[in-house]
C-alpha cells in the first residue's frame, strides 16, 4: 500500500528477510492506542473510533 501511495512511505521498510517492520510497528501503535482509549474511557470507546457519518444522533 505504501507503493501505491496509500500508507505512509515508512510502512514500506522491510528488514533483510523481507518482513515489513514500519508496518507491524504502524499496527502495533494503533492497537496499543485503541487498547488506551479502551482503558481510559470504555464506554466511549468505540463512538469515538467510528467514522462520524455512522454515528447515531444522541438526545
Amino acid at each position: 500500500m505504501s507503493i501505491s501511495g496509500a500508507a505512509p512511505r515508512f510502512t514500506a521498510a522491510m528488514n533483510k528477510r523481507g518482513v515489513p517492520y514500519g508496518g507491524i510497528l504502524l499496527t502495533a501503535a494503533v492497537a496499543l492506542l485503541g487498547v488506551a482509549l479502551n482503558f481510559f474511557v470504555p464506554k466511549d470507546a468505540f463512538e469515538t473510533t467510528r467514522p462520524a457519518p455512522t454515528r447515531s444522533r444522541r438526545s
